[in-house]
């Protein structure tokens, strides 16, 4: 924890600033963003719970106008002519299987008069007779029936005992109704004896499912949601899933509604359920006429929708928020910041040597101060370094003079000595191919005194080297050259290459069949010059690699006349380019050794940038 607060504590004043505002102003955001969403979420969900109940309350007063009107289709029969024919069949028939002809056609009239006057939500409307049998007029025709699923008989004798002649809901009922229907919702009306009290017959309307599925469909809580309708004996009467009508509710849910809450004044509030592994809000509403109740289960995803949109929209604009605050606290630090981030990026230029400095002449406060003093200072070390680098120049210039004399008694001398050794094995053209070229190299040192020369100068120069050497090594020497055409008329410096080839002609020798075979690429890579010079010689150990790379940087009495070649290839690549070259020495032990090096293709960038 400690290592990380020093961490920060070097970190820019701007970002540190940034940061500690940006932290204070996002925590007061978030934390008036999570009350208000909370604030929200709660008063959602309370009015979400208030809202369903009351949905259901229409809903439930929309299914007793329906009911109420299959009643008022029931009791149409009670006027005087049709309900005194109705008592008469029935006084005249009591124990009939069926009625006559004309009492067929009269019955049959008086039932088409009750479907017609309905709204054409009808099914059929049977008209039962004491005996059992019944007379069943649908849209399509009528027909008398012996055996009926319904025993009007208890329905006869409960309402002769209670001495009540209303219309009686029956709920859901199955059956074959008209139009291949299976459920109907049954409407009893008992037949009154005028002459003697008690039921003389019973008239049943069936009423078709299908104004309550057209009740239902604009009902829509979400996907997954479940509204049902039950009536009095808890058999559903609309449900989703048409499989489910007529069937018992605590059968296939095993949820408690509550027992008969006809005539309540207040609904139990709505409840969280757990029905297969998902969460719903159970509500229902219980009609105060029938009993029937409406029973919603709504997923509590669908509810929170709203919630998790606003969630979402809240969470974006948080976003928007904090981004905002980080861009203000940036744009604020660094408004504060900006003479203290203006001195830093002088400090930084002075280490670079751009000695320049600007400073706010108008500004009287500790950063004018500060920078008014880190100006006189910068000029101070300007004029230092401009005397300090006076003096390196002119003796670097000395001691590339230095090593560049070096070389050419060393070579000489290889030189002589070589072709002293072939005149004295008689071999006169050797000699005389061996002067020539030894000419040329001479004629080559006294013409080029400058530092620099072309790649085809320098090829031109290890030709007549090989010409030399060919006198001693004669037919084992094999050399191979790979030289790009684009880079021979870039510049290197005078007589790089040329030590290097004598050392690979030198020490290349190999130990199997002492042939000298040696090969020199010259390429450009990007902005350099990148050559190599290899030999297939015995190499070096990884001992004696160190110790040859450790005395590249040497002086040349540190080194003797025994390391003349390679230190002083090295060395004058480092006084000419400073850091912009690259000098290397690779070797394995009995695979050989490949001195490689990288030459910038703008020599004088290094001068320039050292003037600046």
């Amino acid at each position: 924890m400690k290592f990380r607060f020093r961490q920060f504590r070097n970190w820019p004043m701007v970002w540190k600033l940034s940061i500690l505002f940006s932290a204070l102003l996002i925590a007061v955001i978030v934390s008036v963003t999570i009350y208000a969403l909370t604030t929200f979420r709660s008063a959602s969900e309370r009015e979400v719970r208030q809202y369903i109940p009351q949905i259901l309350t229409q809903v439930n007063r929309q299914m007793d106008r329906y009911v109420e009107g299959l009643i008022s289709d029931s009791q149409s029969i009670l006027a005087t002519d049709s309900y005194a024919a109705l008592m008469k069949l029935a006084l005249d028939k009591p124990g009939a299987a069926s009625g006559s002809l004309a009492d067929t056609i009269g019955l049959d009239a008086i039932l088409r008069a009750v479907i017609k006057q309905s709204d054409g939500d009808l099914l059929d409307v049977v008209f039962y007779l004491p005996s059992g049998a019944s007379y069943i007029r649908a849209l399509e025709g009528g027909m008398w029936q012996t055996q009926t699923s319904f025993d009007p008989g208890f329905a006869m004798t409960t309402q002769s005992e209670q001495k009540e002649y209303s219309p009686t809901v029956l709920g859901i009922v199955s059956g074959a109704f008209s139009k291949g229907n299976r459920y109907a919702i049954s409407i009893v009306q008992p037949v009154r004896n005028l002459n003697e009290r008690g039921v003389a017959g019973m008239l049943q309307v069936n009423g078709s499912l299908r104004p309550v599925q057209e009740m239902m469909a604009p009902l829509d809580f979400g996907a997954d949601s479940r509204v049902y309708i039950l009536d009095q004996r808890g058999r559903i009467v609309y449900s989703p899933d048409s499989g489910q009508i007529g069937q018992e509710w605590d059968a296939l849910f095993h949820l408690t509604i509550g027992g008969d809450d006809a005539g309540a004044k207040e609904e139990p509030a709505a409840r969280t359920v757990r029905l297969e592994q998902t969460s719903y809000l159970f509500s229902y509403n219980t009609s105060l006429k029938t009993g029937w109740k409406i029973v919603a289960m709504i997923p509590s995803g669908n509810l929170n929708q709203g919630i998790h949109n606003v969630q979402k929209v809240t969470g974006w604009a948080v976003v928007a928020g904090i981004l905002l605050t980080v861009w203000l606290s940036v744009l604020i630090s660094y408004g504060i910041t900006r003479n203290l981030r203006s001195l830093t990026v002088q400090a930084r230029n002075l280490e670079s040597n751009q000695f320049h400095i600007t400073i706010d002449a108008g500004r009287y406060d500790e950063v004018g101060r500060l920078a008014r003093a880190f100006k006189q200072m910068s000029e101070r070390i300007r004029t230092l370094v401009e005397e300090v680098l006076r003096n390196r120049l002119l003796r670097q210039e000395a001691e590339i003079q230095s090593l560049r004399s070096q070389i050419n008694p060393h070579f000489m001398y290889n030189a002589l000595e070589m072709v002293r050794m072939t005149q004295k094995s008689g071999k006169y053209e050797s000699t005389e191919m061996g002067l020539v070229s030894l000419g040329h190299l001479l004629r080559y040192h006294a013409q080029h005194k400058q530092d620099f020369v072309s790649v085809r100068q320098e090829v031109t120069l290890i030709e007549h080297l090989l010409v030399i050497q060919q006198l001693r090594f004669g037919e084992r020497l094999q050399v191979s050259m790979e030289i790009e055409p684009e880079v021979l008329e870039a510049t290197i410096p005078c007589f790089v290459i040329q030590p290097l080839v004598e050392n690979a002609i030198k020490h290349g020798e190999s130990p199997y069949d002492h042939t000298v075979d040696i090969r020199i690429r010259l390429r450009l890579d990007g902005e350099y010059i990148a050559g190599s010079v290899a030999d297939e010689g015995p190499g070096m150990s990884v001992q004696q690699l160190e110790k040859v790379n450790a005395g590249l940087r040497k002086s040349y009495h540190e080194q003797g006349a025994a390391g003349i070649g390679l230190a002083n290839v090295c060395q004058r690549i480092e006084l000419l380019y400073g850091g912009r070259g690259f000098f290397a020495i690779d070797s394995m032990e009995g695979a050989g050794t490949i001195v490689s090096f990288l030459l910038p293709v703008d020599p004088n960038r290094n001068e320039r940038e050292g003037a600046s």
